[in-house]
């Protein structure tokens, strides 16, 4: 919001200050912070370039650590309180004390009718994010069996479960 506004800030820090721009973890960020090394990574992009299955084991370890990293929606300080803390205590308040500091900075920064729209688009996340359709690379097919990776996925598209072979990573829209 500072940028939208920075004519209106009357001071600006100077010194021994640095910006950074941060954006969310994404899943293989997110491995990295739990330790997991590029070997790992690697070795998952290989499986779905080459379309080959993951073992049972694989298979249910990167399920669960995609269950987590969507659980924790991927922002810095709440993965690094989980990778802390080996749990998830604390986090659902950590993602809810975020949000609460977006909407103080639309507050603060926004002026005027600005101020109700940008809330507005902020409050409609959620649910645009729940209305999400899937688009491949491949483009759309009459059925959304066909627009499955070679691997194959387990998708559930609103409610519907669609399977295409042992790559069960759960996509819920």
């Amino acid at each position: 919001m500072l940028g939208i506004n920075y004519k209106r800030i009357e001071s600006v820090s100077v010194g021994y200050k640095t910006d950074f721009q941060m954006y969310s973890m994404d899943f293989e960020e997110f491995l990295w912070a739990r330790g997991y090394g590029d070997d790992v990574t690697a070795d998952m992009l290989s499986h779905m370039l080459e379309g080959s299955p993951f073992s049972n084991l694989e298979h249910s370890l990167y399920y669960e650590l995609f269950l987590d990293y969507c659980t924790l929606g991927g922002m810095p300080e709440v993965v690094r309180s989980y990778v802390e803390k080996g749990t998830f205590e604390g986090t659902l308040e950590l993602q809810r004390q975020l949000v609460a500091d977006y909407r103080e900075d639309i507050q603060r920064y926004a002026e005027g009718v600005d101020k109700a729209r940008i809330t507005n688009v902020f409050d409609s996340i959620p649910a645009q994010l729940a209305d999400m359709k899937i688009f491949l690379s491949r483009g759309m097919a009459s059925q959304p069996e066909e627009r499955l990776p070679p691997a194959g996925c387990c998708l559930l598209l609103r409610g519907r479960r669609v399977s295409g072979g042992s790559l069960d990573a759960r996509l819920l829209v």
